[in-house]
């Protein structure tokens, strides 16, 4: 245990920033094999933290106050108001927190913020069986798989920010060369 342990990525949950999009962000860092969410609410009555390989799955979680498992899980990622830290856990043991939960992240970014009373209730048939006999390369394969998933999400929001803020936008544009051409023309008007 004597690795150095580094904070890839820090700050707060709130309405701006909720649990959901720091897990997306840490499913997007890729150099960090095993990292450890720490989570802490901002009356501090909840402290605890979250396993995470990959930035795929969570291994377990556990609180100060002794929840564990799938239940701190939940209690840490339901919190509106908190302070996380991110920490780089790859050459370091995780100890409590190797629970062998194998919950993918991209359910609990799908579910959140109302995840369901058990873990039971997220898993599909099988699920956990077929994580647990997946190898690395399997892992790296769904991890990009999810992300294009999750991608494809933010390109369906944008699409239709986009359709909604179409005829603004264009008529925008054309009011600004109306307007142009108008000023050339009377400029040209003027001139002769």
């Amino acid at each position: 245990m004597g690795a150095t342990r580094k904070i890839v990525q820090s700050g707060k949950i709130w309405s701006n920033r909720t649990s959901r999009e720091v897990l997306w962000s840490l499913m997007k860092l890729q150099k960090v094999d095993q990292g450890v969410l720490h989570i802490v609410s901002a009356d501090k009555n909840v402290d605890g933290c979250v396993a995470l390989a990959n930035g795929m799955y969570v291994l377990g979680a556990s609180t100060e106050k002794g929840a564990s498992g799938y239940k701190a899980v939940k209690q840490l990622l339901c919190l509106s108001d908190a302070s996380f830290q991110y920490i780089d856990y790859t050459d370091s043991d995780l100890g409590e927190l190797d629970q062998d939960l194998k919950l993918r992240v991209t359910q609990l970014i799908n579910m959140l913020p109302n995840l369901p009373e058990n873990m039971g209730q997220m898993q599909g048939t099988n699920t956990l069986n077929r994580i647990r006999a997946m190898d690395t390369d399997e892992l790296a394969a769904i991890r990009k798989a999810a992300e294009a998933g999750v991608d494809q999400n933010v390109a369906v929001q944008v699409r239709r920010f986009e359709d909604k803020s179409m005829r603004w936008r264009a008529l925008a544009l054309w009011g600004t060369f109306f307007i142009i051409s108008l000023a050339v023309a009377g400029i040209y008007y003027l001139h002769h």
